[in-house]
């Protein structure tokens, strides 16, 4: 019987004080599961702590566990992209290094996989230790990237998540720089189940997805998977139109059959007001989309490695993909 390389890839930022705990665990989880060999491959993100340096005796003491080591910080989404690039499983899963992602439900993950379905979405159900800003944000969220865009999101599906062989194929011959990755695993399609489970507390640290960051992904989802702020300029833009003829024909209406004066400053200067702020909130979302298109014309990578650890370079992985190819 065939035993299955499974893949879980971990990007990591300043994670030093969860990383022995997840690894036990992980390592923990998987030993239960028959008839598999595995790899963890952590992504570490440009950590400024000992991150490195604890993934680096992970690998002394277990050859089973690969790292890559980016220049910088290029963002989560970066660093899952490069975890799917150098994951070589018939499977991989991807979970968080701040063990709210429990590694326990992985064997079970990997029995849906063998199911026969391609992705195994993992969804979060809401905690009681979460704060309620939190919460209402990320509903808020989904029900508004959902209503914009054709291809429909899960709610509360994060980035917690097995994917077939198939599908990471698919992923990495996406070469779009701004990626959205639980979108772009809804968009490419393939059979799908859910797992339910309740997030475990951090184990250590604070959160590393500040409001900014938030917000960042948010606008880079809506951005990746609509055009509709886009059309919406176009019909504000109209109504606007509509709205300053409707006031100018009420205005000269006035002027000739009730000689009354509309022409007051205050008016005056409201109007002009309102106008310069749709101009310039139109102009921003102009402003955003041609900034995807202008990161995306200068087609540097999503990341740069520094350093590997037990991983095939990139470029050595295309060459034998390439090779596979022309030989079959």
């Amino acid at each position: 019987m065939r035993q299955d390389l499974i893949s879980v890839v971990v990007p990591v930022l300043d994670e030093e004080h969860s990383l022995r705990a997840l690894y036990r665990g992980i390592c923990a989880a998987l030993s239960t599961v028959e008839d598999i060999t595995y790899e963890i491959i952590f992504v570490d993100d440009g950590s400024r702590d000992e991150t490195w340096s604890v993934i680096c005796s992970f690998r002394e003491q277990d050859l089973r566990v690969k790292a890559a080591r980016l220049s910088r910080n290029f963002g989560h989404q970066a660093a899952l992209t490069a975890g799917y690039h150098y994951a070589s499983g018939h499977c991989v899963i991807s979970m968080d290094g701040d063990l709210q992602h429990p590694p326990e439900l992985l064997p079970l993950m990997i029995q849906r996989w063998r199911q026969g379905y391609a992705v195994v979405s993992m969804v979060r159900d809401e905690a009681e230790t979460e704060s309620w800003p939190k919460v209402l944000c990320s509903r808020l969220f989904y029900r508004f990237i959902n209503a914009l865009s054709e291809v429909k999101i899960k709610p509360a599906v994060a980035d917690f998540r097995l994917l077939d062989r198939r599908v990471v194929r698919r992923l990495n011959s996406l070469t779009e720089r701004g990626r959205f990755v639980r979108g772009l695993i809804s968009w490419v399609g393939f059979e799908e189940t859910e797992i339910h489970y309740t997030p475990a507390p951090r184990f250590a640290g604070r959160t590393k997805y500040s409001w900014r960051k938030m917000v960042g992904l948010a606008v880079n989802a809506v951005s990746s998977f609509s055009s509709a702020p886009l059309k919406w300029g176009f019909n504000i833009g109209l109504a606007v139109t509509a709205l300053c003829v409707a006031l100018m024909s009420y205005a000269v209406y006035n002027k000739v059959y009730e000689h009354k004066d509309l022409t007051e400053w205050s008016s005056t200067f409201l109007t002009m007001l309102f106008l310069s702020g749709v101009q310039l909130l139109m102009i921003g979302v102009i402003g955003v989309y041609v900034g995807r298109i202008f990161d995306e014309v200068k087609k540097r990578p999503a990341y740069i490695t520094e350093e590997r650890l037990g991983l095939v370079p990139r470029s050595r992985l295309r060459a034998s993909a390439a090779a596979a190819r022309r030989s079959a």
